[in-house]
């Protein structure tokens, strides 16, 4: 479900429930102005009956012999004016001699007038003992009446007797103005309700449009377009924000695939230079081979050819000194070629701890699937007890079915009953059947389960393996580059001395002979350490390889964003 949904869903359960409160307010306080309003129609209606008595019969009220009268006209024996003032009210109307009903037109289920029965003490006590009007609600043969009392006084203002008016609540004309009035209230909150549902759903949809364009915009960087427009920052509330937030996070991420990228670039461009530069020092070390043979023979030669000594030896030094400066230049890339290494050994220790970890999580899956395979096995034999129990339940119900039937009327009840266990004990078996066969399968998928997973740590402990024998080859090639450092610190010293050696036998020649025999040596040495670092120089250049390829998947990731 949209945002923009789940909002105007839920404002309009809230407007629902608002109106529905109004709408019960409106209709308590209708009831009540209603109610008030038909007490005081009660209570005027009395004073106009009392004062139509004063003009339909002059003369005090008293009370003679029980009898209540008006002037000379005995109330007791007239029905007729409670009966006319009755119907002219909807109501009752009811004239009381003290607390006695004397004359009234509330009659029962019989039609017999309800004359001679006491008021209320509460009223008593306020019309009669007080002098005062009562008003209220009062309950006549099951129906509810606006009441008012009047008190009728004597001559001597003395409490003789009441006068009562009661309005049906139902059947009155404020009724009819109740229900109208309720149904236009009811009609107007439905209105409302509909027009403030109809401009929350486009205050609400014009609000969320920002959300919506933010979240459109954030899904689009998610699949990697970084050329999506800014989002508008004008907004000062949290989406404005949130928009800021979200330019600022497209910027940096843009930034550092840039960076990214450029370096790819300058680690592919470095990798190439350092393979051009690996293959330049192996032609220079070959080189450097063939003239330290050359100068093995030369040496041997000069010992028969006294005559061409100093050439021979100035040739020799001039050949040493280049000798020397292709050492230290390998020597350099040897430095460098070693660190190279260090920091391949510390990714292939990273890599063994990794497939450590993931070797110990899959042991662990591996001990819990095992646990469940033993679980479902345990709940196999409860299977086939309850199996065992449901056979020999069905061939109890068949042996008491077959008493019962001996026991001819008397088993019937018996039979039925030994029926029924008979099906229960059939349902446990086709249950327990039904059960089996899932626990087999369970245990059939577990077993593959933990198939799975040893073959997948049998798959993890040769990766380990692999990379455990990675980290073995590093350590070697470390080692061999600390060998090939300090072997060409021991060519630099020996030609160092080759160089010395030749000065003394120029200025001595009668040592021509021994020095060309050290020289030749030493030449030897110098030509077996230059072969050791050709071949390190090899392994550096398919290293140096091997990062290349690395950038250039590098790249390939991250052209995959539109920058």
């Amino acid at each position: 479900m949209k945002l923009q949904t789940k909002s105007v869903l839920a404002f309009n359960i809230c407007l629902i429930i608002a109106c529905i409160v109004m709408a019960l307010i409106g209709w308590f306080s209708a009831n009540a102005g209603f109610d008030t309003s038909l007490q005081v129609q009660a209570a005027s209606n009395l004073r106009i009956m009392v004062d139509n008595m004063d003009s339909l019969y002059p003369g005090d009220w008293e009370v003679r012999d029980g009898i209540l009268y008006k002037g000379d006209h005995n109330m007791n024996e007239d029905t007729e004016i409670v009966d006319r003032f009755g119907s002219s009210c909807h109501g009752f109307v009811t004239f009381f001699a003290g607390d006695t009903r004397i004359s009234t037109n509330v009659k029962d289920q019989n039609g017999s007038r309800n004359i001679g029965t006491k008021a209320d003490d509460q009223i008593v006590n306020t019309v009669l003992r007080n002098g005062a009007t009562y008003e209220g609600r009062t309950t006549i043969l099951g129906k509810d009446y606006m009441s008012a009392y009047l008190p009728l006084k004597d001559a001597a203002g003395k409490n003789i007797g009441m006068a009562f008016i009661g309005i049906d609540v139902r059947t009155s004309d404020m009724d009819d103005v109740r229900h109208s009035f309720m149904l236009a209230s009811v009609i107007a909150v439905l209105v409302l309700a509909g027009l403030l549902s109809f401009l929350s759903y486009i205050i609400i949809g014009k609000a969320i449009r920002p959300l919506l364009t933010l979240a459109d915009t954030l899904s689009q960087i998610a699949n990697g377009n970084l050329r999506v427009a800014n989002l508008p920052e004008d907004r000062s509330d949290e989406l404005g924000t949130l928009a800021h937030s979200a330019n600022g996070m497209k910027a940096r991420l843009k930034s550092v695939i840039k960076n990214v990228a450029s370096s790819s670039e300058s680690v592919a461009a470095s990798s190439e230079e350092l393979t051009a530069s690996a293959s330049q020092t192996t032609q220079s070390v070959t080189q450097v081979a063939e003239n330290a043979t050359n100068m093995a023979a030369g040496a041997a030669a000069s010992a028969d050819t006294i005559g061409n000594l100093t050439e021979q030896a100035h040739a020799m030094g001039e050949t040493i000194d280049l000798l020397r400066k292709s050492a230290a230049s390998m020597q350099n890339l040897a430095q460098k070629s070693q660190e190279v290494t260090v920091d391949g050994q510390e990714k292939v220790r990273h890599a063994i701890t990794e497939i450590k970890a993931i070797a110990e999580q899959v042991q662990s899956s591996a001990a819990i699937v095992d646990t469940l395979g033993k679980r479902s096995d345990e709940i196999g034999t409860i299977v086939e007890t309850i199996s065992g129990i449901a056979e020999q339940t069905n061939l109890l119900a068949l042996n008491a079915a077959i008493e019962a039937a001996r026991a001819g009327e008397a088993g019937k009840g018996f039979a039925v009953v030994a029926e029924e266990v008979r099906k229960l004990a059939e349902q446990s078996g086709i249950a327990t059947q039904d059960i089996t066969e899932r626990i087999t399968a369970i245990q059939q998928d577990t077993t593959k389960a933990v198939d799975s997973i040893q073959a997948g740590n049998e798959n993890v402990q040769r990766g380990t393996d692999a990379v455990n024998a990675s980290g073995a080859a590093f350590d070697n090639i470390a080692n061999q580059f600390g060998e090939l450092e300090q072997t060409i610190r021991t060519a630099v010293d020996a030609v160092q001395a080759v160089s010395r050696t030749s000065s003394e036998m120029i200025a001595a020649m009668n040592q021509v002979q021994e020095s060309s025999n050290k020289s030749q040596e030493d030449t030897q040495t110098i030509s077996a350490a230059t072969e050791e670092q050709a071949a390190a120089m090899q392994e550096m250049a398919h290293a140096s390889q091997t990062l290349a390829e690395l950038a250039q998947k590098l790249q390939e990731e991250v052209q995959k964003f539109q920058l």
